[in-house]
């Protein structure tokens, strides 16, 4: 039986797993996979561990990865969204803003425009008002 050999780089990580892929004939039960890693020197149970990390770690650091792609892509859009500044100086300037946006924008695509938050604008503070009309303001930069 050979000496048990390190696992080091994702490299000898992958040689390690085509050695068993050329085996000849192929292994066919689990205990003949193990003794087959084991003759090789490599411990079955640290080997599966190790192509489980190297999986995990390539599934989340791929650009290719659905969820890296939306996380940016939401990145992104928060980034364009907050570079909008909204002057808070003026309540009845703010409103009538909005009421511009809104009406621009659900002629255009109503789906996308945020009308729970357009209710009660009256009892709404400046604070809220001003993110409402960044976001309106956005929604319509966005539209192009």
């Amino acid at each position: 039986m050979s000496e048990h050999k390190p696992l080091g780089t994702e490299e000898e990580l992958a040689n390690a797993v085509d050695e068993l892929f050329e085996a000849i004939p192929p292994p066919e039960t689990d205990e003949e996979v193990d003794t087959f890693l084991r003759e090789c020197g490599y411990e079955p149970v640290e080997l599966l561990s190790r192509l489980r990390q190297v999986v995990d770690d390539a599934a989340a650091n791929s650009p290719l990865n659905w969820r890296n792609r939306a996380l940016k892509e939401m990145e992104g859009a928060r980034a364009r969204r907050d570079r909008i500044v909204v002057d808070q100086n003026n309540r009845d300037e703010i409103i009538a803003a909005i009421e511009r946006l809104y009406t621009k924008l659900t002629e255009s695509r109503r789906q996308l425009v945020p009308a729970a938050h357009f209710r009660n604008r009256e009892n709404a503070s400046d604070e809220d008002l001003a993110d409402l009309l960044g976001d309106l303001e956005y929604l319509a930069t966005e539209e192009g």
